[in-house]
């Protein structure tokens, strides 16, 4: 009866343990980066209204900013809307009761610092089925290093668009690209075996015309030609928004923020679908002075003979990319770009990562265990990834003349061009 005992002991010993193990490291929630500037952060939002040329009619969007403050008076912001939230839980079927928001770090409505006369300007881009937010780490990391940061919403393919009058926007399903895209999903196994077929084919490190060429293919194809009028229309978006700060419209914009934005000093970054439209947005405007890309290859179909490769620019990639079971190498598709250049780059791949670690999601512990994150360590992903941003944006920005130093050389690989 003793040995019965010590026996049950053990196993409750060993399943308190084990359930321990699998709670910190998959569905425990890790705690989302606290900004490390001085500055504190304000957020604000704000409409913009230009005739498009492309629908040839006004088109109005929603930017959502985050800026430095030394208050903390107001309310606090949350990292995502309850009508966001939900549109989230909706597209993916999941359960309503996931449709939760934390607190964010920032304050909303807070005057912003009169420390400097003018900050510098960083714009952002969500991923394609994704919303404005989804970077609010990022983003107000950056403002509490006195930037301001502002992220738009596209209505029509933004999960919801939320205009400052209470209107909402929620995508259009029957959009082409939307249609696709849920054909991929349903398909994922047959969308990997299409892509990885395309990528054998292109010759990342010869003739740089025959590289353009070659990725063209996969720019036609049926996985990415549902995109490319979306690419398009959400560089045009940038474009609008970054011109009308370099005219000095940025009082008009925001009368609350908009004087500190600076005319001369404009990056930008996106993630996924977000991370394509910042580079080939740099790359056709003058006004932008530097781009940031995040796991995304040179996915929009331009003639070369448009854009202007010599911007600094970065490109943070993930490991390979689990695509219906085929391992896709995507880590070094935007060097060709690179090289090409004359002005400084970069390309880090980030061992361990997945597509969704560079997103508000690599602080979700479940996401983890649902295999969204690959197998790196959550909090070096987001210390990692943060310092990255900020230093490339420190040093196109700034001039800043620092080198970079990883906090986690382990999970980083860094090459560099032009330094």
């Amino acid at each position: 009866m003793k040995i019965f005992y010590i026996s049950i002991a053990v196993l409750l010993i060993l399943l308190l343990a084990g359930g321990g193990y699998f709670y910190f490291n998959h569905l425990r929630p890790i705690k989302g980066m606290a900004p490390t500037g001085h500055y504190k952060v304000g957020t604000t939002s704000f409409d913009y209204e230009f005739g498009s040329a492309i629908t040839g009619r006004l088109r109005k969007l929603n930017v959502k900013a985050w800026y430095p403050t030394h208050s903390i008076d107001g309310a606090r912001d949350v990292m995502q809307s309850e009508e966001t939230a939900l549109a989230v839980v909706k597209i993916f079927n999941l359960p309503e009761f996931l449709a939760t928001s934390d607190k964010s770090h920032s304050y909303t409505e807070a005057p912003i610092a009169t420390d400097e006369a003018l900050y510098p300007v960083i714009i952002f881009n969500h991923g394609f089925a994704s919303f404005p937010t989804q970077n609010t780490v990022q983003m107000q990391n950056l403002a509490s290093h006195g930037y301001i940061v502002l992220s738009m919403a596209h209505p029509g393919i933004s999960l919801v668009t939320e205009y400052t009058d209470g209107i909402s926007v929620v995508y259009d399903g029957q959009h082409p690209a939307y249609i696709a895209f849920h054909e991929q999903v349903a398909d994922l196994e047959g969308a990997g075996q299409t892509f990885d077929g395309f990528l054998k084919n292109v010759n990342i490190d010869g003739d740089f015309e025959a590289f353009w060429q070659d990725f063209d293919q996969i720019r036609q194809s049926p996985l990415y030609i549902g995109l490319q009028p979306v690419f398009k229309q959400w560089i045009e978006d940038s474009n609008g928004l970054v011109d009308a700060i370099a005219n000095g419209q940025g009082a008009v914009l925001s009368p609350a923020i908009g004087t500190y934005m600076s005319r001369g000093k404009i990056g930008i970054f996106g993630h996924s679908l977000g991370g394509v439209t910042a580079s080939f947005s740099s790359m056709s405007n003058g006004n932008i002075v530097a781009s940031l890309n995040l796991d995304a290859p040179p996915l929009f179909s331009v003639d070369i003979k448009q854009l202007n490769f010599n911007k600094p620019s970065c490109y943070l990639m993930s490991d390979i990319v689990n695509m219906g079971g085929k391992l896709l190498d995507l880590r070094r598709t935007n060097v060709p770009l690179l090289q090409k250049s004359s002005a400084f780059g970069c390309n880090a791949i980030y061992k361990g990562a997945a597509h969704m670690s560079f997103t508000d999601m690599n602080y979700v512990g479940v996401m983890k265990l649902a295999g969204q994150l690959g197998k790196v360590d959550q909090q070096k992903m987001g210390e990692e990834v943060n310092q990255m941003i900020l230093w490339f944006f420190d040093k196109s920005l700034k001039d800043s003349d620092a080198d970079y130093q990883p906090r986690h050389g382990d999970i980083v690989d860094v090459e560099y061009f032009n330094q």
